[in-house]
């Protein structure tokens, strides 16, 4: 299965995407690149940074807002898990197309 993920042309005239700054449009992306193929990731700026270099140099709190303001314009929800949070996206099947998705350790977002 290959590790592609898609962005759609039209992601540049989404309402919730044009609300988004550089910094949190940079984020976005990466989360898209960063969870596994099921949408799910670690709601954390650690897990972004620890995969993009350039998010790396940036204040970890910096980040933590971007996530913050994708979760505020709708294109991730959270929900936690043994204490840990989470973030995913509703329709991520719908855009990503994962037609065989590899094993993950994250958990299953609630229905």
């Amino acid at each position: 299965m290959p590790a592609d993920r898609l962005l759609h042309p039209r992601a540049g005239h989404s309402e919730k995407v044009t609300q988004l700054t550089d910094t949190e449009y940079r984020v976005w992306t990466q989360y898209l690149l960063s969870a596994d193929d099921f949408g799910v990731m670690r709601c954390s700026a650690i897990t972004l940074q620890a995969d993009n270099d350039a998010l790396a140099t940036r204040k970890t709190q910096a980040i933590e807002r971007a996530l913050e303001r994708l979760v505020a314009v709708a294109l991730v929800c959270t929900f936690e898990h043994q204490g840990w949070r989470y973030c995913y996206q509703r329709d991520w099947n719908r855009w990503q197309k994962v037609s065989y998705p590899r094993g993950t350790n994250n958990p299953i977002p609630p229905a």
